[in-house]
């Protein structure tokens, strides 16, 4: 049995995500951190999972913050 187009989504966030640990420029983690979450929040919209997208919603605002106040 193959994999669904919404879990190939899901597995394409989780790694974006997982990229952003690799970064070592703040700037770009915020960015890969930003885009992963809002590829999971999209997932969890798609699937209608709703602690996935409240977290990653945070986790974006979060990120956004941070990168406009650039600590």
């Amino acid at each position: 049995m193959g994999l669904t187009g919404v879990e190939i989504f899901g597995f394409c966030s989780t790694a974006v995500v997982l990229m952003a640990f690799f970064m070592k420029d703040i700037r770009l983690l915020r960015i890969f951190a930003i885009t992963g979450s809002l590829m999971f929040t999209t997932y969890g919209i798609i699937l209608n999972l709703h602690p996935i997208i409240f977290t990653n919603s945070c986790v974006i605002v979060i990120n956004i913050y941070k990168l406009i106040k650039k600590e």
